[in-house]
């Protein structure tokens, strides 16, 4: 009871800190407690449980589970093998020697779930366990007894002293030992730093075979990720029968996702050139060879908007609801594609539809809030953008567009409390502070404009904008020096 008393107290004096805290807690929840998440922390659970046991040092297990899971907690290595029950048995105590304790996982074709799939579940239960390296592992690649086995496999792991290094294959070639950029990863060796796969979103649930790590290390380029192989560390080239080739499902399945993936990349090669109708004609034939390639249907469809073909991106984010008609995000983008493309009713609707399917996406709340304001429909626009920041006070689209509205309806007084409650947890945001300077200036503030003003040039001297304002507030107080004398 004391407890409760001291912190309702605290959050009674504090109410701004009180926001805050409850604005970050409900960000966490929102993203980190979803139904998806759930089913798939669900998901890796059984599949540790098939797998039997965590894998530690035999001589450091103890007799107590709880204690066991415990001593485990700190591990940073996970291991996923690929092949039969009986090898992967055989190579969990070789693989222990070789690198010490780690978190075991297997993966399974005839389960019902796709590799991308398994893969995901696994990468979001490794980022709960504090996993930074991913093995992957076709068990009959090596033989994992000997010990040059195990040097090996601890030479592939030290290489991740390089930075950038986003996903390591063995080498197919002798060289003298460095690194050397790849474009696919060799499918039945692959190491993946996990904060590199988060940073592009995880594994696409979508790709059935191990042509899921071609498209994971096509997205890590465009990251800014290294893709490599190690020249110190060879494997030989896989023979008819290698588990990577047959034990994961048709290989004709891989072939076509694989060249799905080349034609992908091909794109983005020609669009980064210039080239927007040639990228235009590999995204519809990367759709040809894999139709629910989401991250296709999504710059095919921005592709299209940039080439004015607004009848051509308005149907191929219909492919995307038609995949997911239930998800928030897939209407909530076919909205942005529809308004780019001028289609506002089209743009209405489905941002609608996005707010009815998760009442708490903001993003699809200003989305709607704009499209009502640029149609002149104050009450509605006000009504969302109001939801929006009872939702989430410090989202930027939201500050952005609303004290515009505010500017438009002649409320700089509101503009000036938003900006500033803003800043409060950006200071950093010399655009907004800009804002900020504009606003203050309408209002009569001179030496706050002008203070915000200094502020953003201290920062960024060449700030166009903040230029600018700075000469229109000189200009006015010499205006206003010249009527006093």
């Amino acid at each position: 009871m004391d407890a409760l008393v001291t912190q309702m107290r605290a959050v009674f004096e504090f109410r701004k800190e009180a926001r805050r805290r409850g604005a970050a807690g409900s960000d966490h929840v929102r993203s980190r407690f979803t139904w998806q998440q759930s089913a798939v922390a669900a998901l890796a659970a059984v599949e540790v449980l098939q797998s039997g046991r965590l894998d530690v040092n035999p001589a450091t297990v103890p007799a107590n589970l709880s204690t066991a899971v415990e001593a485990n907690a700190d591990l940073t290595v996970a291991v996923v093998l690929l092949g039969d029950s009986s090898s992967v048995e055989e190579a969990a105590p070789a693989l222990t020697r070789a690198l010490g304790r780690f978190h075991r996982f297997t993966v399974d074709t005839s389960s019902g779930h796709s590799m991308g799939e398994q893969l995901e579940a696994i990468r979001l239960n490794c980022g709960q366990q504090g996993v930074e390296l991913l093995f992957v592992l076709a068990t009959d690649i090596w033989d994992l007894t000997s010990a040059a086995s195990a040097q090996e496999l601890r030479r592939l792991r030290q290489h991740f002293a390089v930075a950038d290094l986003g996903m390591l294959t063995p080498g197919t070639s002798d060289t003298d030992g460095s690194l050397v950029d790849t474009s696919y990863p060799e499918a039945s060796c692959v190491l993946c730093r996990l904060a590199a796969i988060d940073a592009i979103g995880g594994f696409d649930a979508s790709f059935s075979s191990l042509a899921v790590f071609a498209n994971t290390a096509r997205s890590l380029r465009r990251k800014g990720w290294r893709v490599a192989a190690a020249g110190d560390v060879l494997i030989e080239e896989a023979n008819d029968q290698s588990a990577h080739v047959v034990a994961f499902g048709d290989g004709s399945l891989a072939g076509v996702e694989l060249a799905a993936v080349e034609s992908m990349e091909s794109g983005d090669r020609r669009r980064d050139a210039g080239d927007v109708h040639a990228a235009i004609d590999c995204y519809r034939r990367t759709l040809d060879l894999k139709h629910d390639f989401v991250e296709t249907i999504l710059v095919l469809a921005d592709a299209l908007v940039e080439a004015h073909d607004a009848a051509g991106a308005l149907e191929a984010v219909d492919r995307l609801v038609e995949l997911d008609p239930k998800s928030s995000f897939s209407h909530n983008y076919a909205g942005l594609v529809a308004a780019r493309a001028g289609n506002v009713e089209v743009a209405r609707a489905s941002f609608t539809r996005a707010v009815e399917l998760e009442p708490d996406l903001v993003d699809a709340r200003v989305n709607l809030g704009v499209v009502e304001w640029e149609q002149r429909n104050l009450e509605p626009a006000l009504l969302q953008f109001r939801e929006a920041s009872r939702l989430d006070p410090f989202h930027r689209d939201l500050v952005c567009n609303l004290g515009l509205v505010y500017g438009q309806i002649d409320d700089p007084e509101a503009a000036v409390v938003l900006y500033r409650g803003y800043l409060e947890k950006h200071p950093e945001d010399t655009d907004i502070i800009t804002r900020l300077a504009r606003v203050l200036l309408k209002t009569g503030d001179t030496a706050a404009a002008r203070e915000a003003v200094s502020t953003v040039l201290r920062r960024e001297p060449e700030h166009a904008e903040a230029q600018a304002l700075l000469s229109e507030i000189k200009q006015g107080l010499g205006e206003d020096e010249a009527a006093q004398g």
